[in-house]
């Protein structure tokens, strides 16, 4: 799948029932990235969370309904652009979705966000 300037490259796709993990490629051409320095760009953490909303509703049955509260959060470090790393999502009980960013055991981010609204059984 190829990125417009918002989006990353999705290179792999591994999923299960209640989790998928995305392969995503982080050019350094996306809109919004933040200058960590002169030189480095990384992925500001809103971009972060629209991305783990986004997919959440893409991968899981969640239509129609709004990620309304963040019940954890944790930036544990930047994550640079020019990179391919990982995006767990989780389906948990109650309508949540637990993330992380990582790539191998280093974990950039964390968290868990609750969504409300018509949530829809998945009937494939």
């Amino acid at each position: 799948m190829t990125h417009n300037d918002e989006w990353p490259d999705i290179r792999e796709v591994h999923q299960q029932p209640d989790m998928v993990t995305l392969e995503v490629f982080i050019p350094a051409t996306l809109r919004n990235l933040a200058k960590a320095s002169a030189t480095v760009t990384s992925l500001p953490g809103i971009l972060q969370l629209q991305w783990v909303i986004h997919y959440a509703n893409v991968y899981f049955p969640l239509h129609h309904c709004n990620a309304n509260t963040v019940e954890t959060l944790h930036y544990l470090t930047a994550i640079p652009a020019g990179q391919t790393i990982s995006l767990t999502l989780e389906h948990r009980p109650i309508n949540r979705i637990r993330f992380t960013y990582h790539q191998g055991s280093m974990i950039f981010s964390s968290g868990q966000l609750r969504f409300t609204g018509d949530v829809k059984p998945d009937l494939d």
